[in-house]
């Protein structure tokens, strides 16, 4: 599985890119989910194709062996209801899955990143890289220096998260490209404060 914004591989049970820090939309595992479904639709296509010439010998059987007849009816009624049931799956996820095109969803921006001020939360591994990436970002576009590259295309790694009393501290380095796709800037440090109501700010060494 891909992220459709960077192109990054990611694990389907990510909600985040830990490449770009966007949120991974149910639509798009909806899509993988149909993709498996639909695999196993044609397999037993395929099955169905290959044991032709076997099926017609095993009624020829039928007509004289009342054994064999209960058997292949058996196995018959067995594999029919396998395709069926697949089928059937297949349709719920397409009727179950919600339309998400008009839903807002997090972008790279950390300004659109909605938190609940009154309340204190703690929040995974994951959660606080993707913080991270928002900040990161956020702070990068507030830098005239950097407005003409592709900050979209920016890479980032996360060395360490500790806690520290009622915060967290996300530290790692980033590379900066051009609108080339050439690296502009590489193993620049930043560092990532996250407090118990989800607010962030971003400090990045050594600005030029």
């Amino acid at each position: 599985m891909y992220c459709k914004h960077c192109g990054a591989e990611i694990s389907e049970k990510s909600k985040y890119c830990q490449s770009c820090g966007k949120e991974i939309e149910e639509k798009e595992k909806s899509q993988i989910l149909k993709s498996k479904i639909s695999f196993a639709l044609d397999y037993c296509k395929k099955l169905l194709l290959q044991f032709k010439s076997l099926l017609f010998t095993l009624w020829q059987r039928i007509k004289n062996d009342k054994k064999v007849a209960v058997i292949s009816i058996s196995v018959g009624v067995i594999l029919i209801a396998s395709i069926v049931t697949v089928i059937i799956l297949c349709n719920q996820t397409e009727s179950t899955t919600p339309d998400l095109s008009s839903t807002t969803t997090w972008n790279n921006s950390y300004d659109d990143y909605d938190t609940d001020d009154d309340e204190e939360k703690d929040y995974t591994e994951e959660e606080l890289k993707a913080m991270a990436a928002r900040a990161l970002y956020s702070e990068l576009s507030s830098k005239s220096q950097y407005s003409r590259l592709d900050l979209a295309s920016t890479k980032f790694s996360v060395e360490t998260i500790s806690k520290d009393g009622l915060h967290w501290v996300i530290k790692g380095t980033f590379t900066l490209y051009d609108n080339y796709g050439q690296i502009y800037e590489a193993g620049k440090k930043y560092t990532v404060t996250v407090n118990s109501y989800g607010v962030a700010s971003c400090n990045i060494s050594n600005y030029q």
